[in-house]
């Protein structure tokens, strides 16, 4: 017996099949499953501006990031302006889990003036539907916004300027983050300001330089300050740093108040008896001493750094040689960290009782059951 399926039905079935195959499965990523983390206005040479003049060329800007294992993302755009409006390209993709940008060039209308507000707006078939907003300004005024120093923002944000100063970050200007801030401090609002909440806007700093955002080791140790690179190539790709820390405050000295959020926000996994009642963290295991800031300790496979690594992956499967390569005669770090530095770093003898690699091995994992 042939049965016959209309076109209507035919489509149905189409996108219900393709629907139950991109469904995410919840795996440790965090329910929203999608961040959309901010709109900013810039030139072409991806400079933040809130500022333009008429028939100026401009790029609207939007980072966000996927969490779930496979998310079909759709973007839109609408600019309004006081006399006119524009919609901006569909953007869209089927991503896996890291951190996106997506611009739009446009030109400005000639005769456009005032207020413009950007709506951004995310539409997925799994998530809810995400908007944000920004909006920049568009006058003749030849009046570019210039660098007003730290001690005229400390006038308004006396709390958040001595955080800062007291904190790693201390010998940083505000405005290297926010940019130039004169026209805020002349008309003050959250418009007139940038705020760039991108990893990539830390990893102008928080990197050696490398074009391909490779881990830089040395003596079987990761070199210091390539934080952005770690998170790149490790499991947390699409993190942005803010999420976990608040820039104007010491990590070292206010822990409670630096860390935004930390792994429980996310994942519901539990450390065994043994260790939880050893005052363990997450941290002690997935963010381990293996990098080398300024000294090192232990030899062998119990060596330790004396900061903590941004990588988080865990191969319990890997020999510690091989959580490092060769190439154009440097050493690099793979995107993982293995058993001697997440086990063998406390059971050193000093910490904890000594052992060696094979019963790391052993003992991996019975690390998250009690």
């Amino acid at each position: 017996m042939k049965v016959k399926i209309s076109y209507k039905n035919f489509i149905f079935i189409a996108i219900t099949l393709i629907l139950l195959g991109i469904t995410p499965i919840n795996k440790g990523y965090c329910v929203e499953g999608m961040n959309v983390d901010g709109v900013l206005t810039c030139d072409l040479s991806d400079n933040p501006r809130i500022y333009f003049k008429p028939g100026d060329d401009i790029r609207y800007k939007v980072t966000f990031t996927t969490e779930s294992p496979l998310a079909v993302v759709l973007l839109r755009g609408v600019v309004k302006g006081n006399n006119f409006r524009e919609t901006l390209s569909w953007q869209y993709g089927i991503l896996t889990p890291s951190t996106y940008t997506t611009i739009w060039d446009k030109k400005l209308p000639s005769d456009a003036s005032g207020k413009v507000t950007v709506s951004i707006t995310y539409i997925g078939l799994i998530d809810e539907i995400t908007t944000k907003e920004t909006t920049f300004t568009i006058t003749d005024s030849t009046v570019e916004p210039s660098d007003v120093g730290s001690d005229t923002c400390k006038m308004c944000h006396s709390q958040v300027h001595d955080s800062l100063k007291d904190s790693s970050h201390g010998f940083m200007e505000c405005e290297a983050c926010h940019g130039p801030g004169s026209i805020h401090v002349s008309s003050p609002s959250k418009d007139t300001i940038s705020v760039d909440k991108s990893s990539s806007l830390c990893g102008q700093c928080h990197t050696r330089g490398d074009e391909q955002n490779r881990i830089e080791s040395e003596d079987s140790l990761i070199k210091r300050n390539q934080q952005y690179d770690e998170l790149l190539s490790g499991g947390k790709g699409f993190f942005n740093c803010v999420r976990c820390h608040d820039p104007h405050i010491s990590i070292s000295l206010n822990p409670q108040d630096a860390v935004a959020a930390d792994c429980s926000n996310c994942h519901s996994e539990t450390i065994n008896q043994v260790h939880t009642a050893s005052s363990l963290e997450c941290i002690d295991c997935h963010m381990p001493y293996a990098v080398k800031k300024e000294t090192s300790s232990g030899d062998g496979d119990h060596l330790k750094g004396d900061g903590r690594s941004h990588i988080f992956t865990v191969n319990a499967d890997a020999e510690p040689y091989e959580m490092f390569y060769q190439e154009s005669g440097k050493t690099f770090a793979n995107g993982f960290l293995t058993l001697n530095f997440t086990c063998l770093g406390c059971h050193d003898g000093d910490f904890a009782r000594e052992h060696e690699f094979d019963w790391a091995y052993q003992a991996s994992g019975l690390i998250h059951s009690d």
